[in-house]
């Protein structure tokens, strides 16, 4: 249950980086877009496309933890509460997440199924297509198809990409123009960002930023292919817009808007638009690099400060409200929670020699813990004189071992707190008689470990 929680915990937390980046790809776009190329505002949008698999958020945690950086260390422990809560939405998560990927794997069956005839070009159209790579730069060879049943030329494949055109006869300029664009749809990598988009929506089918994504990347896509046809391609920016409507038949196909922007001709125009706002924009290198910089040290540090507000949220609410599955909880000044139940009546396995403290004494134990969720007395401390303290500090083997380090008091009250590998905690205690140090392994193997405890009272005392 607890690899159901985490999972969950991670596709919320690379959700959730996705939309921070896109929200202030948005800001960028708007109030400094007319400073920047087409290709810079869409080489930032892939990079937001990219951040929705990233859950920076867990490996913040992640790391405040390994390297104290100030984390709380009991973040991945999951009360019954949560845990209930985390498994339902997994659930209706699965059952959406497989709904949107049957719709996504139908939209790339019926393009090979509107594909009802193809023939591979002839040799003259070979040739235009290696003096285009040349000079585009591409080494990757290209199957060529003219198709019949498209609406418009596109070039479609993972590993193996093709290029289909139109069974229509075309001349010359606009047979080069029309190649032109779909290799440039292959040196911006489009091929492969496509079915990212497509798998990223459907993983976050509940997020509309998601869908806001895919909406802009079918206009960027085009518009960083337009920009490197005029800048790289050398076409007049006129003459190559009218090629594209020229080239595309007047009824389009209703899986066209699946596979570019394009799905009228109206787009076209608006793709000309965008073109002529952003293309001729020129700025100094350096300036772009800062404004770069600007926004990567801008979007840290809101994924950071949102972090620290989900983490504190997550513990107010599972772990200080927690309540109704134990008597009550505290935070120590040590940031760990300590748990607090009154009446510790489950059954324990008594390993340990009875241990008389004389004040400084350190006591260390260790021992292998075989079985998952068994619970162990590690020592039991005699005839303690009332307030003082309790320091445990335990190591194990394993970096990835959960443990529960605790104590029970004279009355039965058990305390403890959670951690990972290596934690301590001191415990302050104020009713005279008999104490017992215990461990529980929380893993589903044998773990290794070494506890050192030591009992002292306040100076005043």
């Amino acid at each position: 249950m607890n690899i159901i929680c985490n999972l969950v915990l991670m596709i919320l937390s690379a959700s959730i980086t996705g939309s921070i980046i896109i929200l202030f790809w948005i800001v960028l776009k708007r109030y400094f877009g007319k400073y920047l190329r087409t290709d810079f505002i869409y080489f930032t949008l892939k990079c937001a496309i990219i951040s929705y698999f990233i859950p920076s958020m867990v490996i913040i945690m992640y790391l405040k933890e390994r390297y104290n950086w100030g984390g709380k260390h009991y973040y991945a422990f999951y009360t019954i509460v949560m845990k209930i809560i985390l498994c339902t939405i997994f659930v209706v998560f699965v059952a959406m997440l497989s709904r949107e990927i049957f719709k996504w794997i139908i939209g790339n069956i019926n393009i090979k199924k509107s594909i009802l005839i193809r023939i591979s070009v002839d040799e003259d159209v070979m040739e235009i297509v290696e003096q285009l790579k040349r000079k585009l730069k591409i080494r990757r060879k290209f199957k060529v198809y003219r198709a019949i049943g498209i609406g418009s030329p596109f070039i479609y494949g993972f590993f193996r990409p093709s290029i289909y055109i139109t069974a229509d006869k075309l001349s010359k300029e606009d047979l080069e123009v029309t190649l032109t664009h779909e290799l440039c749809h292959y040196k911006q990598r489009d091929n492969y960002f496509k079915p990212l988009v497509g798998i990223m929506c459907c993983i976050n089918w509940f997020n509309p930023l998601a869908w806001y994504i895919k909406e802009q990347y079918k206009i960027w896509a085009e518009g960083g292919c337009d920009y490197k046809c005029v800048t790289i391609g050398g076409y007049d920016t006129d003459d190559y817009f009218d090629c594209l409507i020229r080239t595309s038949n007047t009824i389009f196909d209703s899986f066209a808007g699946f596979i570019s922007m394009s799905s009228s001709k109206s787009q076209i125009y608006d793709r000309a638009v965008i073109a002529g706002n952003y293309s001729g924009r020129k700025i100094k290198k350096s300036v772009l690099v800062g404004i770069a910089i600007c926004s990567l040290f801008v979007c840290g540090i809101t994924i950071y400060a949102v972090t620290d507000l989900a983490e504190d949220i997550f513990n107010f609410v599972f772990v200080e409200s927690s309540e109704q599955f134990e008597d009550y909880t505290q935070l120590c000044e040590d940031g760990y929670i300590e748990h607090i139940e009154k009446i510790a009546d489950e059954y324990y396995k008594e390993d340990y020699s009875q241990i008389i403290y004389n004040k400084d004494n350190n006591v260390i134990i260790e021992k292998d813990i075989p079985v998952s969720d068994e619970k162990y007395v590690l020592a039991e401390i005699k005839d303690l004189k009332g307030e003082g303290n309790i320091g445990l500090t335990i190591t194990s083997d394993d970096d990835d071992s959960k443990l529960i380090l605790g104590i029970i008091e004279p009355d039965g009250t058990r305390r403890y707190i959670e951690g990972i590998k290596l934690f301590g905690h001191t415990f302050e205690i104020s009713k005279p008689g008999d104490y017992k140090v215990y461990i529980i392994n929380e893993n589903d193997r044998e773990i290794y470990v070494k506890m050192s405890f030591l009992y002292w009272q306040d100076e005043e005392d």
